[in-house]
Order: structure tokens, then sequence, then C-alpha cells
């Protein structure tokens, strides 16, 4: 499916008021992987991958990086 940088923007929009919301500040990485995202860079379901394997990393330091 393709979206438009339009809707990206405004999902992007709302996951960062629901993180709000919840008292919840996104790290910088976060927010330049989001940017990533609505510029067409990489895909949601990349920037899906990419959030999961840090926070995996997060969890258990001692894996090694792939990205």
């Amino acid at each position: 499916m393709i979206i438009s940088r339009q809707d990206s923007e405004k999902a992007v929009k709302r996951t960062l008021a629901n993180f709000a919301l919840e008292g919840l500040k996104p790290n910088p990485q976060f927010i330049a992987l989001l940017d990533r995202y609505i510029s067409g860079e990489i895909s949601l379901e990349s920037a899906l991958e990419i959030t999961r394997a840090q926070y995996q990393r997060a969890l258990d330091p001692g894996q090694k990086m792939s990205e």
C-alpha cells in the first residue's frame, strides 16, 4: 500500500501525541527514524523492524549490532 507523505506525517504526529499523553519522550534516534519514514526513505515495516531490533539490543546489551 502506498501512502502519501501527508498521511505519513499525520500518522507520526498522532504517534507522538500518544507518546506525550502517556508521558513518554521519544529519543532523538527514534525521531530520526520517523523522519526517514516520513521522507519515504524507509517503509513502515522497516521502521518497525529497526525499532524492534534496537529494543532487543537494549534488553540484551551483549547482542551483536547489525544496524
